[in-house]
């Protein structure tokens, strides 16, 4: 993840897609020293590469010793030094990467977000998960509650700690319609193993089948197939009904803590949408107002060896 070192303290800075450097308390990075402007430089992703801007300071902006003028950019590489101020506060590019989705406490832990999901304070234990929604925002959920949309540099308790957030990029990405599939055309296959250790875990529209690869929430989707069959084959038990399971009834089912329910939901719709289904956001829907959960497809395939 793209990384400044500032050479007088060490400390290592993790940059946000947008990051504003000086005095004022609405700065991402807030630098306590009088050559330094209220709203000194900003570094930027363009999606290609780092830029540094200088916002029209007082001391003014030194890349490698060459002022900047106001308000251009400047394009950066890892190894460039930049300073507020000529013989001021001195930072390095150490690393140029993309920025990238994490978290980081109050005593310094960095945590990164993974398929671009964010688990606080850890995967074990997903108090808080970020996640960047079927329309592109990032959204934030607390508990299983109802999300929210994320904003970077937001402060996030988990685990007993404040966590600051850094988004990859804080504008909503255009979704791509395309001709892929969607759920209501879809149906789930499942073939499991004697031993129920191993589940095949397929995708069938039309003529068309994706075998997806293996991941822990299969088991998950299996369950809640479970679930919606038996509930299929209930005489006058209405379509509407069918399906639907508590978290902690499930989660006591598969032999997990309620939290990863969350995580595997989420993990399950990445895969997914990987595979081009449109609205995999809904291949398990929440009731209103309630903890339970059911599988949003209705066709569904169990074998069991």
């Amino acid at each position: 993840m793209a990384t400044l070192k500032q050479l007088e303290t060490g400390e290592q800075i993790l940059l946000g897609a947008s990051h504003v450097v000086g005095r004022d308390h609405i700065c991402q990075l807030r630098i306590d020293a009088a050559c330094v402007s209220g709203l000194h430089a900003r570094f930027d992703w363009t999606g290609s590469g780092w830029t540094v801007r200088d916002l029209g300071s007082r001391n003014g902006t030194f890349v490698d010793g060459h002022r900047l003028e106001p308000g251009v950019d400047r394009e950066l590489r890892p190894g460039d030094e930049v300073a507020l101020a000529d013989g001021g506060v001195r930072f390095r590019l150490i690393d140029g990467s993309p920025p990238g989705l994490a978290g980081i406490s109050e005593a310094g832990q960095v945590r990164f977000g993974d398929d671009e999901i964010l688990c606080l304070p850890s995967e074990d234990e997903p108090e808080v998960m970020v996640y960047r929604g079927s329309d592109g925002r990032w959204l934030v959920e607390v508990g299983g509650g109802t999300p929210t949309p994320a904003a970077n540099d937001a402060q996030l308790r988990a685990g007993g700690q404040v966590w600051r957030l850094k988004l990859p990029d804080t504008h909503a990405q255009t979704r791509d319609l395309g001709s892929g599939p969607i759920l209501a055309d879809c149906g789930f296959r499942f073939d499991v193993s004697r031993d129920g250790e191993h589940i095949e875990f397929s995708v069938e529209c039309g003529s068309r089948r994706w075998t997806l690869e293996p991941r822990v929430h299969s088991e998950l989707l299996l369950s809640l197939a479970r679930v919606r069959d038996q509930d299929a084959r209930t005489p006058d038990l209405p379509a509407s009904e069918h399906g639907w399971i508590d978290r902690e009834q499930l989660a006591q089912q598969i032999g997990v803590d309620p939290t990863l329910i969350n995580l595997w939901t989420h993990r399950a719709r990445r895969q997914l949408a990987a595979v081009g289904i449109l609205d995999a956001e809904h291949c398990i829907e929440r009731r209103a107002s309630s903890t339970q959960l059911r599988l949003g497809v209705a066709r569904l395939t169990i074998v069991d060896a």
